[in-house]
This record gives structure tokens, sequence and C-alpha cells, in this order.
């Protein structure tokens, strides 16, 4: 009998093993890859949402506002990344200048446009993103 049930234990377990190593390659064949530079997996939602961001290049076109902003960057894992990473999320920057030895990026957003043009009378907003020793350090939300 105790040879009996240590062949039901040896069959049991070469039965086991290869299930269980067909379970685990499953699952990392499943994973989505990155792509070059990229530090995260992107889903199709944070592909719609940068997409947006950078062809409402002005913030004339209700596609950019701060919560579209902090989803790209949680999202992307932009927290004290580099500034190229960032660049690629958020595209080219309205504007952009350099203060205290930070470089700060500006994008409009909430802005009033006329003929592909800010309005100079109207009030826009502007996410303004520091980068210090080329990673983020802060940001903040700006409507004048």
């Amino acid at each position: 009998m105790d040879m009996k049930q240590n062949l039901r234990r040896y069959v049991f377990i070469l039965l086991l093993l290869p299930a269980l190593w067909l379970c685990c390659k499953t699952k990392d064949n499943s994973s989505p890859s990155l792509q070059p530079g990229q530090t995260s997996p992107v889903n199709d939602t944070l592909r719609q949402l940068m997409a947006s961001w950078k062809t409402d290049s002005l913030g004339c076109g209700d596609q950019r506002n701060k919560e579209a902003a902090e989803s790209l960057l949680q999202g992307m894992k932009l927290e004290n990344g580099s500034m190229k990473d960032f660049t690629e999320v958020f595209g080219t920057p309205n504007r952009q200048d350099e203060h205290d030895g930070a470089t700060i990026l500006r994008y409009y957003f909430d802005a009033a446009c006329i003929g592909g043009r800010v309005t100079e009378e109207s009030d826009y907003c502007s996410a303004e993103f520091t980068f210090r020793e080329g990673r983020l350090a802060e940001r903040q939300y700006i409507c004048l």
C-alpha cells in the first residue's frame, strides 16, 4: 500500500509542476512590454490623454487641465522623472524659463483663443513644472 501511495504522490507532483510552470509563464507573457524611453506600461486611456494634451497646444480646446496633468504624472510615473521623459509625455512647453539653476516648463490651459492665438485680454491658467538637476522637483497650477 505504501508503494501505491508513493506512486500517486509522484504522479501528482509530476502533473502539478507543469501546470504551475504554464501558469507562471502565461502571466509573464501577458504583461505589456515597455517602449524605448518609457518608464511604465501605457494603457489606452493614458495614450489618449497624452495625445489630447499635445494636440491642445495652447490650452484652448478644453483638453488640458490640472486633473489631466496629474493623471499623466501619476500614470506615467514621472514623479522625480527626467525632463526628457517628461517632454515625451507632455510635448513641447508653451514657455521655458531658467531661474536659480532650475528649468521651468509652462503649459497653458483654460485659455481663450481667437484665430489660433491666446487672446491678450483673456484669463488663462498654466501648469508649471520645475526641474532641478534634470529631475522634476515640483509643480504648481496658476490661473491669471
